[in-house]
């Protein structure tokens, strides 16, 4: 597993869970923009090369684009309803998210993540 923990946090965009270590940037952040009903993943780095995210019962290449933001990040936007994410909130003991430039990330499907998703939908 890659060391972190996640938290949980709204604000006036909507809700926002955020994985790391305690006290560090997120390596990992699920957004929800009420306003637009989508859900942001993004992930720490600058590299654009597709990420793929590995649950237990889905495997999916995504595209994502900089954030433009200090420190770098990438992320890749989802409708509220996309199963990917009931994937990742349901997958059994963690998650994966692969990327050739950057670190694999092993993620434990905390409640956050479901959580975030249900507040878009």
């Amino acid at each position: 597993m890659t060391p972190g923990t996640w938290s949980y946090r709204r604000d006036a965009r909507g809700s926002l869970a955020l994985f790391g270590p305690t006290g560090s940037d997120a390596g990992l952040t699920i957004r929800c923009d009420m306003a637009a009903r989508q859900i942001y993943l993004s992930r720490s780095g600058a590299a654009v090369t597709p990420l793929t995210i590995r649950t237990t019962s889905t495997t999916r290449a995504i595209a994502v684009q900089s954030t433009g933001g200090t420190p770098p990040y990438v992320a890749a936007a989802f409708a509220a309803t996309d199963p990917l994410l009931d994937a990742m909130a349901f997958s059994r003991g963690r998650f994966v998210i692969q990327q050739p430039t950057a670190p694999t990330l092993v993620i434990p499907p905390y409640a956050e993540v479901g959580r975030v998703v249900q507040d878009c939908r």
